[in-house]
């Protein structure tokens, strides 16, 4: 059966997250890298290579928002990644976390909201799906006033789709959540993230996540490193520890296989479908494969409890012989830790409001006088010379002969004045009135927008990258030489004759196999069925032992002594966590642990 098959969907109960039984249940898994730098790995055959080889039951799909190229930029792009991630983890019967991968998601909330109200609707009807709607908020936001609201938000849209966990960023690469968990979110199925990088983070933000899961706030280590400059196995044991004890689901990151991140879980140019082999992944990566895998630790020694006689299977494993010890001064190497300080600037966006003044343009109405041209007709009089023909009345003098009576009649001429018309032509001059197009210019009063350009002041945020100096310690190993005084183990034959394992001696009864290496139901050095399981000691001097002891009939005391001086030395290494010293921790207190915790 898958995870998700066995387990159903998950819920939150107190500080743990339970399956559909209410059983506190633990996700273990890889969280992916920014999709739009390590596109080649987000797909199915990547995911089924991790199910099958890792041995994990949970991915978290992280999603580049806001740098150069995220979703921001390529909506479509960055989303099909995400898509086929989550499908792949749905089809493989593992559980999935849609990441939105930014640092500032407050600033993008709108772009979130329409984001998770899409994928709430799409999957969150399913039980592998949970939401991580900030994945880490910087230092210069703040909880009350920045991110509460925005995860309110952001839980309210998907809450109308889907009653799935979701776990909310804190301040300052999600580091505080004591802080958020001193005014928390109000809600069902809720958590607070906390990331930690195994050299830079120690116990003090540990102690931040004991605080806010004190307070009652459960808490989803959504993101880990095995590291940061270089790796650091030693705190990432005491880590998972600390995880495993509380049971804190958890993703490493990360896929990818950036050359010099020693997170990185790939060699550089590892293949983008899987199938990798040991040469392929880092010591990182296989490191975290081993924990994923649930590879148990170096066993403890067991204890004794008779005497067993050899010439049995069993060999020397109990009160046979008696290990006196003395001190010895020595000189012997000391390996320390060297503390060096050194800056770092690290790069954080600040936004602030600045005046600046913006140049725009404004259209204002206006009237004026605008000059057209038109014709209008005029009449004028023009002088003239007009010819006309008047009757004129004349008086000439004719004469005409008449009878004047007389006693004798006779002609008499006379000159008399006749009254005759005639015509007579005259010149006179008048006025004549004419019509002509005469051009002429008018004005109108015109009203139009007129585009006008002003410019005001306003406060505009602006965003700018400034660079805090840190301060930063790292450790360098030294060796140094020191006299110590060094155990001296003398083996003391305490029986005396060869035989079999005594009744109720911590060899058990005699099975199969030989040696330190005993079959079914030896309780030697390297007990239980077939040689697994039990307590026994370290495998790395069971070959030792076993070479050293295997096949001798009779006892050989200086093949004995040196195998167990070998066990007894490796033990105390191992308790001390040094490499081949025995240098004294009250007196050197610093130690390298990284090279040896593992």
């Amino acid at each position: 059966m898958t995870p998700v098959e066995m387990h159903g969907g998950l819920s939150v109960s107190g500080l743990k997250i339970v399956d559909k039984n209410g059983a506190p249940y633990q996700l273990k898994g890889m969280s992916m890298f920014w999709s739009q730098w390590s596109g080649q790995y987000w797909n199915a055959d990547v995911v089924n290579w991790m199910v099958e080889d890792f041995e994990m039951n949970f991915v978290r799909a992280a999603m580049g928002v806001d740098p150069d190229g995220g979703y921001l930029q390529s909506p479509g792009t960055e989303k099909a990644k995400l898509v086929a991630v989550v499908e792949a983890c749905i089809a493989a019967g593992i559980y999935v976390m849609i990441d939105w991968h930014d640092h500032n998601a407050h600033q993008h909330a709108d772009a979130a909201e329409a984001f998770f109200d899409e994928m709430a609707s799409t999957y969150g009807h399913l039980p592998n799906v949970l939401f991580e709607t900030f994945n880490e908020p910087l230092q210069d936001v703040n909880w009350n006033g920045d991110l509460k609201p925005y995860h309110e938000r952001m839980n309210g849209v998907i809450r109308k789709h889907s009653q799935n966990i979701i776990t909310m960023g804190t301040r300052s690469w999600s580091q505080e959540v004591d802080e958020a968990c001193s005014n928390p979110v109000s809600g069902d199925n809720l958590m607070y993230t906390i990331h930690f990088y195994a050299q830079i983070h120690k116990g003090e933000l540990r102690s931040k996540g004991d605080t806010a899961m004190g307070m009652g706030c459960p808490i989803f280590i959504s993101e880990w490193g095995t590291g940061f400059d270089f790796l650091d196995l030693g705190s990432a044991s005491e880590w998972l520890s600390w995880a495993d004890q509380h049971m804190l689901s958890n993703a490493n990151w990360g896929v990818y296989d950036k050359a010099g991140e020693e997170n990185a879980l790939l060699v550089s140019g590892a293949s983008g479908q899987g199938g990798w082999s040991e040469s392929q992944l880092t010591q990182s990566g296989r490191w975290v494969r081993d924990y994923l895998r649930g590879s148990p630790g170096a066993p403890s020694p067991g204890g004794s409890g008779g005497c067993c006689k050899f010439g049995s299977d069993c060999g020397d494993c109990g009160d046979c012989v008696q290990v006196v010890k003395t001190m010895k001064k020595v000189r012997v190497p000391c390996h320390r830790n060297v503390y060096k300080n050194y800056t770092i600037k690290v790069p954080r966006q600040v936004t602030t409001q600045e005046p600046q003044t913006v140049v725009y343009t404004d259209m204002v109405t206006k009237q004026e006088q605008q000059a057209y041209q038109c014709t209008k007709t005029e009449t004028r009089m023009r002088n003239d010379q007009q010819t006309y023909q008047v009757p004129v009345q004349k008086t000439t003098m004719v004469q005409v002969v008449k009878k004047v009576p007389k006693t004798i009649y006779v002609d008499v001429t006379t000159t008399v004045p006749k009254q005759t018309t005639v015509m007579e032509t005259r010149t006179k001059t008048v006025q004549i009135p004419y019509s002509v197009q005469v051009p002429v210019t008018k004005y109108r009063t015109v009203t139009k927008q007129v585009p006008v350009q002003k410019s005001k002041t306003v406060m505009k945020p602006v965003t700018k990258t400034v660079y805090d100096t840190q301060q930063r310690t790292r450790c360098e190993p030294k060796v140094t030489m020191v006299e110590r005084e060094v155990p001296v183990f003398n083996v003391v034959n305490k029986c005396n004759t060869v035989g079999p394992c005594r009744p109720g001696t911590d060899c058990g009864q005699q099975g199969g196999g030989g040696g330190f290496n005993p079959g079914n139901g030896g309780q030697g050095f390297n007990p239980g069925s077939g040689g697994n399981g039990g307590q026994g000691w370290r495998a790395a001097h069971r070959s030792c032992c076993s070479s050293t002891l295997r096949g001798r009939s009779s006892l050989d005391w200086t093949s004995i002594r040196v195998c167990i001086l070998a066990l007894l030395y490796e033990e105390h290494r191992r308790s001390k966590g040094v490499a081949l010293a025995f240098c004294d921790p009250s007196v050197d207190s610093q130690w390298c642990q990284a090279p040896y915790a593992s």
